[in-house]
């Protein structure tokens, strides 16, 4: 069999490569831009319950924090938010320029790499603000405030999962058909 390169079922392979990987891209860039309050490549992290002020009031209400920690608490939201929001509104030229270089005949594999590149330094900028965000808020909280907010956010993220693995209807079917482990 001869390689992909001197045949001419090459062309239509890459372009399919491409397509892929750039359906890929368009279909993950809003999920990962809508990744905020979260670590890159990890799990909602304690900050989404300080996600919006209806989310953040009720967070902090359940966990006794005085007016004044509130109004700390969202002023440092409101900071971050608006660093992150400036950060994502930065990225749309990064993913122009991921269209652009899938959409060629060949990939160039350096080019491909360098955009990697920025968009990671994007991500850990983005991970580094909100972790700043968070310890500015630990810093507002009292030690058994943080406790409880934990402690509400682990229970909350057990709840998700739950509903997202046995939905409201209980246990989902394996998507492979088989049988349930």
């Amino acid at each position: 069999m001869s390689t992909l390169s001197n045949t001419s079922a090459a062309l239509p392979l890459r372009q399919a490569a491409a397509a892929l990987a750039l359906a890929l891209a368009g279909a993950l860039a809003p999920v990962a831009q809508a990744q905020p309050m979260r670590m890159p490549g990890g799990p909602p992290g304690p900050m989404m319950m300080l996600g919006g002020p209806h989310h953040m009031d009720h967070a902090l209400a359940a966990v006794g924090a005085t007016p004044e920690q509130v109004a700390q608490v969202r002023s440092i939201m409101k900071a971050a938010h608006a660093d992150l929001k400036a950060m994502h509104e930065g990225g749309e030229s990064l993913h122009a320029q991921a269209r652009q270089l899938f959409s060629q005949p060949v990939v160039d594999p350096a080019a491909a790499e360098a955009l990697r590149q920025k968009m990671q330094a994007r991500d850990d900028a983005a991970s580094k603000r909100m972790m700043q965000a968070m310890i500015a808020v630990s810093q507002v909280l009292t030690a058994e405030q943080r406790v409880q907010l934990m402690a509400n956010a682990a229970a909350m993220h057990e709840r998700m999962e739950a509903a997202h693995h046995h939905g409201p209807h209980g246990p989902q079917a394996p998507a492979s058909g088989g049988a349930a482990q």
